[in-house]
């Protein structure tokens, strides 16, 4: 790979913005699999999350140069973004992981922040992900990542890690209402995306500033998050906002990477009407009973903080 495949000049070059499927395959996956002599495929379900942001990118892209839409474009252009809302062991990592190496490798002076309820969730498990995938594709000579920074490094030395970058940023549940609403806020750039890791536990506030944050020609929201909670900004990507967004379920049943027999002991140990299977089997939220003492919301609220 020489440099001006990655400059925008190449037929594969844009070939890969339209289609990250191929980017993800070609470049990541092909790469890992002769390294490390796996046969790791990607699963139908991170397929149909792949499909939904190559649909939203290409219909605003298309937006932005003023091409013809057809109806259904039009309202794909109009979306936040892809909301994943999943059982687990499905792959949800992974995939932001590859989105994130495929965004910041395609759109020229991207940010993208990516934020999650913990640090340990953003660094031990995303930017994990992003390391696990990166260190095999020929894409790492182009890219440097940090601790808490990846970044495109063909710029100019004083533009490094300033100008085309993805960076981590914790949305702390006990910080003030303030704090919260700056996690997301004051990001803008052509090119933004903004990858929500467990967004089920994020406060409200910090979602506040996004229909003012995304007004960019591509901007737009990756969300993935398990349904450890019953209400929020989250689930209402898969309720009564969903209009707003391209919100997928993905049910560990139905998954070719699910573990049939952590399944299998989650239902017999539970119950398959239970709220244990319903979050981390069929990716569904909790059900909550009124005359519950400790709602499950507040238990998930204690479990995802932090203790300084």
């Amino acid at each position: 790979m020489d440099n001006n495949s990655l400059v925008g000049h190449s037929d594969t070059y844009k070939r890969w913005i339209l289609d990250p499927l191929v980017f993800i395959d070609t470049m990541i996956i092909d790469y890992y699999n002769k390294a490390t002599g796996n046969d790791f495929k990607i699963t139908t379900q991170q397929k149909g999350g792949i499909e939904a942001v190559r649909q939203l990118v290409t219909a605003k892209l298309k937006r932005y140069n003023k091409a013809v839409l057809s109806p259904s474009e039009e309202e794909i252009a109009s979306k936040f973004g892809v909301s994943i809302m999943a059982g687990k062991g499905v792959g949800k990592d992974a995939l932001a992981s590859w989105m994130i190496l495929w965004f910041i490798t395609c759109f020229p002076n991207c940010k993208i922040p990516c934020t999650s309820v913990s640090a340990d969730q953003l660094n031990k498990v995303l930017w994990s992900e992003i390391s696990k995938w990166l260190q095999y594709s020929p894409i790492k000579e182009f890219l440097t990542l940090e601790n808490q920074k990846l970044y495109f490094n063909q710029v100019e030395e004083s533009l490094k890690g300033k100008s085309w970058f993805a960076f981590p940023k914790t949305a702390n549940p006990k910080a003030s209402i303030e704090e919260q609403v700056e996690t997301l806020a004051g990001v803008h750039e052509d090119y933004v995306m903004i990858v929500v890791d467990e967004a089920s536990g994020i406060p409200n506030a910090v979602f506040d500033p996004l229909e003012g944050t995304l007004t960019g020609p591509c901007n737009f929201v990756f969300m993935i998050f398990n349904p450890t909670r019953s209400k929020g900004y989250a689930i209402d990507t898969h309720g009564k906002d969903s209009a707003y967004w391209i919100p997928i379920r993905w049910n560990a049943e139905e998954s070719e990477r699910g573990d049939k027999d952590v399944i299998n002991r989650i239902r017999d140990k539970y119950g398959i009407d239970s709220n244990p299977y319903r979050i981390r089997v069929l990716g569904l939220p909790p059900f909550v009973d009124e005359q519950t003492y400790f709602p499950i919301d507040w238990i998930m609220d204690a479990v995802d903080r932090e203790i300084t």
